[in-house]
């Protein structure tokens, strides 16, 4: 198991750059264009929603993604925050909908269910953290 933290303010573009990051670190593992890019999608969704609603109301603060890599196996991806929380939003967190298409938000934790093989939010002592983990296929490894 390899496991990377990669910090930030939560603040739209030094998320941006967050995932990036990130994903180029998945690039050592990880050879399959198209797994890449959901990867990408999933964190950048997960990073956004840290930075449009975790510190509403309140200084901006960090947004954390924490990288496990299992090479051969899956990957799982945290993203956590220390905002106000999952549960003070409304939103059903256990089985996230698709939005109105007319809709300005409300896909981000839809995208991240969809992607993902495993999926689930926790809140612990202030950290609110999205799980979401990938099964991938032995062939799509570099390493």
């Amino acid at each position: 198991m390899h496991v990377y933290t990669l910090t930030t303010k939560a603040h739209p573009d030094a998320s941006r750059a967050l995932t990036k990051g990130a994903v180029a670190v998945l690039k050592d593992y990880i050879v399959n264009e198209e797994v890449l890019h959901s990867l990408d999608l999933l964190l950048t969704e997960a990073v956004a929603n840290c930075a449009r609603h975790a510190y509403r109301n309140m200084e901006v603060g960090k947004v954390e993604i924490e990288l496990d890599i299992d090479p051969g196996n899956s990957v799982t991806c945290k993203v956590s925050d220390w905002g106000m929380g999952f549960s003070k939003t409304g939103t059903n967190i256990a089985n996230p909908s698709l939005s109105q298409p007319e809709a300005e938000g409300g896909r981000g934790l839809y995208i991240i269910a969809s992607l993902a093989t495993e999926y689930f939010l926790t809140e612990d002592n202030g950290k609110n953290t999205v799980h979401a983990q990938l099964t991938i296929p032995r062939g799509l490894w570099i390493r």
